[in-house]
């Protein structure tokens, strides 16, 4: 009997054993043992946060609004709350998410507290409204750069780190009731930043000045500089819901601040600057009767004509005779070679990234045909540019015949801190001080008592001139009219401080009656409080 009961102990005893060293086994085994620890612990990733583009004056264009961003376990406390807080779709959703038992994230309005719950204030990558938006761009969902600024530098923008928090959770994936999170990973306190040109005050006195409902573009230089200080594009578009602009018919998603576009009379300006440069006088007189015929007949749109006229009395009319008749005295080659200086048919960019188209610019031997010739004389023909170049040449004669590339970017600020400065391009000279003086004196007669009379924005202490342009383009809208496209290229100055401002207005019926009223609306706005600086 005791030899029995002995037996049986030493085969319990190898049983304890063996049913030990199997638990051992499965606790310290490798492959268990990886299993358990994921299962302990679940981290998500609650926001991915992105550097901030600044303004001129160091001011956010982007991640100015801001959202709670949490992170819930299924807790009862959290599901609670969530029947509290949200009714129909959004409740019905959330509820979703929390039961699938592992930590989840949402974003509100407000922060939400409940036990197993915690909010975290962040910056809304993905606003309803942006100022700048073709600039600055946009995210997508999962948080990189899809167009403008926020494409161009994506990899200075995104965060190396995101914020995450951990749960400690059970075998089967689920948060344990009642426990705080077991680790919270913050990103960098201080943001990246991109440093721009942009002033924010004069973009939205830009923004302002152009008519809601049409389509067009405004841009503005600081003048003796580069510096882009407003860049306006319409129709804009949401960056919360872009997904829709990419099917509207208006095209909200190009920029057409650097597409380029049909003239007009604009480019008389460039004809003007090679006819002096040529050595010829400004008061050359020309008689216009109306017509002139150079292989085609070219008409005045003053159809009984002007009469004779000096240059500075031809640019306040916008006389489309005198034009064919300096730039047939000047050459194509000279009206030509000023053009390509002031930087017609030539790619300009303004940043790593970001390029505005360069047009169309005929060569000399293009313009061997007496018509080729007239028609560029008055914008017209071959001829395409961006309202950024056309900002350009205005800038240029207001800086006193010196030419500045436009730029975008000035320096930006890593996530360690680290700052780069990007000086800036010194300017070229294209043209004497004395033609560029004499050019500007004919753009103040175009707003004092030419085509751009409704340029004048009335204001005490602002000095404004420009150029007039109704741009034919050869199409017909739905209703079988011409198509033409309104601008207004000027210079608006107030002591110290100018800007270049250049604006499109698509389909207009003139530059005068459309555009012009925009220049003078920017102005009043930009200049209300003391000079926009």
């Amino acid at each position: 009997m005791r030899k029995r009961s002995w037996c049986l102990f030493f085969v319990f005893l190898w049983g304890v054993i063996g049913l030990g060293g199997r638990l051992a086994y499965l606790a310290l085994g490798t492959p268990y043992a990886a299993a358990a620890a994921r299962q302990s612990l679940y981290t998500v990733q609650v926001d991915w946060p992105r550097g901030q583009i600044l303004d001129c004056a160091g001011q956010p264009l982007t991640g100015r609004q801001t959202v709670y961003k949490t992170a819930a376990t299924a807790a009862p406390a959290v599901v609670t709350e969530l029947y509290r807080r949200f009714a129909g779709e959004r409740r019905a959703g959330l509820l979703r998410l929390a039961a699938g038992r592992t930590p989840f994230t949402f974003a509100t309005d407000r922060p939400f507290r409940a036990e197993g719950a915690v909010s975290f204030l962040c910056r809304e990558e993905r606003p309803t409204v942006q100022t700048a938006v073709h600039l600055a761009g946009c995210v997508n969902a999962a948080g990189q750069g899809v167009s403008g600024l926020q494409k161009a530098f994506d990899s200075l923008l995104r965060c190396p780190a995101s914020l995450t928090v951990t749960y400690a959770c059970d075998a089967a994936g689920g948060a344990l009731a009642g426990l705080a999170p077991v680790a919270v990973r913050r990103p960098p306190a201080v943001p990246a930043a991109l440093f721009t040109t942009l002033n924010e005050r004069v973009q939205q006195a830009a923004e302002r000045a152009f008519p809601p409902g049409r389509r067009g573009a405004v841009v503005v230089q600081k003048l003796g500089s580069g510096e882009l200080a407003a860049a306006v594009s319409r129709p804009d578009y949401s960056p919360a819901r872009q997904e829709e602009a990419l099917n509207r018919a208006d095209s909200p998603l190009l920029n057409r601040c650097f597409t380029a576009y049909n003239v007009g009379s604009v480019f008389k300006l460039c004809v003007a600057a090679a006819a002096l440069e040529a050595g010829i006088s400004p008061e050359e007189r020309y008689v216009c009767s109306g017509s002139v015929l150079c292989g085609a007949r070219f008409r005045c749109h003053n159809e009984e004509g002007h009469g004779a006229l000096t240059m500075g009395q031809a640019m306040a009319a916008s006389c489309n005779v005198y034009f064919i008749k300096l730039a047939q005295a000047v050459g194509a080659e000279a009206v030509v070679q000023m053009a390509s200086k002031l930087g017609f048919g030539c790619a300009q960019q303004l940043c790593e990234g970001m390029t505005s188209e360069g047009g169309l610019l005929p060569t000399a031997e293009e313009l061997a045909a007496p018509a080729a010739l007239a028609n560029l004389a008055i914008g017209q023909g071959r001829l395409l540019a961006t309202p950024l170049q056309l900002a350009t040449l205005v800038n240029t004669i207001a800086s006193g015949g010196v030419c500045f590339a436009p730029y975008l970017v000035t320096g930006s600020r890593d996530w360690a801190g680290v700052q780069n400065s990007r000086p800036a391009a010194a300017g070229r000279r294209v043209m004497r001080p004395e033609t560029a003086e004499q050019l500007w004196q004919m753009m103040q007669a175009v707003v004092q008592a030419g085509t751009g009379a409704a340029a004048d924005a009335q204001t005490p202490g602002v000095t404004a001139g420009g150029k007039t342009a109704t741009a034919q383009t050869g199409m017909v809208n739905a209703a079988g009219a011409p198509v033409t496209q309104a601008w207004f290229a000027g210079v608006c100055r107030a002591g110290r401080v100018g800007y270049a401002v250049s604006i499109l207005v698509e389909e207009g019926d003139s530059g005068g009656a459309d555009a012009a009223p925009v220049f003078a609306a920017f102005c009043r706005a930009v200049f209300a409080t003391g000079g926009g600086h």
